[in-house]
């Protein structure tokens, strides 16, 4: 068979003919329609249109989805945004040492001791043992210690003359205040070692103790929604400084459905502690905001008072200190 030249396959192209129709072709949901798609091979080969007539047409998508939900349907219900005031007051002392700390203090303390006591043959190296150079020089170490002492005691009981005789001179501060041996939980000066934290009680059977908090309104910020809630449940006699504008945390629970049923607008509440401290003053507890009680506790008592929920979400938040 002789291969064909191009101008032979050319005419061999031109004399066929393609004519198709493209059909319809279904989606699920939806109709594509295109137009017929033709081909025309020309006869002559000189001939100014190419060798190859492509027309496409116009495709239409027609959608049998459901229409969008009428513009009557009521929205589903938000969560409601809550700010709390986590109010702390810092430890006032030092913790106490624990055991191991204590041990461990007492043996740094003999090895000091042990390693700065000179040892009996130190002299020896530069005076004679019992020379009158060597009774000199230790007499003069001992007399110098003696004196030291002395300056030392002269200045301690100073110090406690001028306390007992200054008004207002600084006093050592005990560890157990008045308020920790009467069990008052009201006092910011009970558990001087440890954090407190201020607890409202509402006058209700579950859910009873927990911060102040209180909703967002209007256009305020999470630091002052909970500053305005703190004062309208404590009173305006707390003075407190925020910590930062930062939540410490988050907790999210649902309404009960009698609430949702009475208050569709929101399904549940989502809680924002802005972490604070007190400056001075004390709470008074407000009739009018429903509280009864209040107290400043630590945070293993505070664990006791609050619900199971509510300690999971405030237990990273509070310091073991």
């Amino acid at each position: 068979m002789a291969p064909r030249t191009p101008a032979a396959l050319g005419r061999a192209l031109s004399s066929a003919s393609c004519s198709c129709t493209q059909p319809t072709r279904s989606v699920t949901g939806t109709s594509l329609e295109a137009d017929s798609v033709s081909g025309h091979f020309s006869d002559n080969p000189a001939s100014a249109p190419p060798l190859i007539t492509l027309r496409v047409g116009t495709a239409r998508l027609q959608s049998t989805a459901a229409a969008a939900s009428p513009a009557g349907s009521s929205a589903p219900p938000s969560q409601r945004v809550v700010a709390a005031a986590l109010l702390s007051r810092p430890p006032l002392l030092l913790p106490a040492l624990s055991p191991f700390e204590r041990s461990y203090y007492a043996y740094q303390r003999r090895i000091h001791r042990a390693l700065s006591k000179p040892a009996e043959s130190a002299t020896s190296w530069f005076f004679k043992r019992g020379s009158a150079a060597e009774k000199a020089f230790t007499s003069f170490d001992q007399r110098v210690g003696k004196e030291e002492q002395k300056g030392d005691m002269v200045e301690r009981r100073a110090y406690e003359m001028a306390g007992e005789e200054v008004e207002g001179a600084p006093e050592l501060m005990h560890r157990e205040t008045e308020a920790d041996r009467v069990g008052d939980e009201h006092s910011l000066e009970r558990r001087a070692d440890r954090t407190l934290y201020l607890l409202l009680k509402k006058k209700r059977d579950q859910h009873a103790w927990q911060f102040p908090q209180g909703g967002v309104e209007g256009q305020e910020s999470l630091v002052q929604a909970a500053q305005r809630e703190l004062h309208e449940e404590t009173g305006p006699n707390v003075d407190v400084w925020p910590v930062g504008r930062v939540p410490a945390g988050a907790y999210e629970y649902a309404f009960p459905a009698e609430h949702v049923k009475k208050f569709p607008a929101h399904a549940g509440a989502t809680v924002f502690f802005m972490p604070m401290r007190v400056i001075r003053g004390q709470a008074v507890p407000s009739q009018k905001e429903g509280i009864v009680d209040f107290a400043w506790l630590t945070k293993e008592e505070v664990q006791k008072r609050v619900s199971p929920d509510y300690w999971q979400a405030i237990e990273p938040m509070l310091s073991d200190q």
